[in-house]
């Protein structure tokens, strides 16, 4: 089974299907597709998304290139994980990273207003609320 959704399936990927029926062909001439009923599968099967193995004295080769096509599969689908987690952490490092920076500009410490007679700075009036906001709306 390859080129199809059905072959995506952690189930499918790689499995040797074993045909109930010979081949046959339905739809008008010049448009017909051929299908084939497959052990284990209920209804008919599109015959152009199967490729054909013989099975003989190297089957034992076969399944292991079966097995090892296989392992390649689930460790590309660990990769997409990973790299997926590895997006989302840089995306909260960068948001927090943007916090810090805030704490950093010299501006918010020096630009502020007076309050009851006392200058009192951006970072100041902040109090440190902006880094708490920040830690407590992690995205992970």
């Amino acid at each position: 089974m390859h080129s199809c959704i059905e072959a995506e399936s952690e189930n499918n990927y790689g499995r040797v299907w074993r045909c109930k029926s010979d081949q046959w062909a339905e739809g008008e001439s010049g448009h017909e597709k051929c299908f084939v009923q497959l052990q284990d599968w209920k209804g008919p099967f599109l015959r152009e998304y199967l490729q054909e193995v013989n099975l003989n004295e190297n089957s034992t080769e076969a399944e292991e290139i079966l097995e090892l096509r296989r392992k390649l599969h689930e460790s590309q689908n660990d990769r997409f994980e990973y790299e997926e987690s590895a997006a989302e952490h840089q995306a909260e490092a960068s948001r927090l990273a943007r916090e810090l920076d805030w704490y950093a500009d010299r501006v918010n410490w020096s630009q502020g207003e007076y309050h009851e007679g006392n200058f009192l700075t951006l970072a100041q009036v902040d109090n440190g609320a902006r880094a708490r906001r920040a830690l407590t709306q992690q995205n992970l």
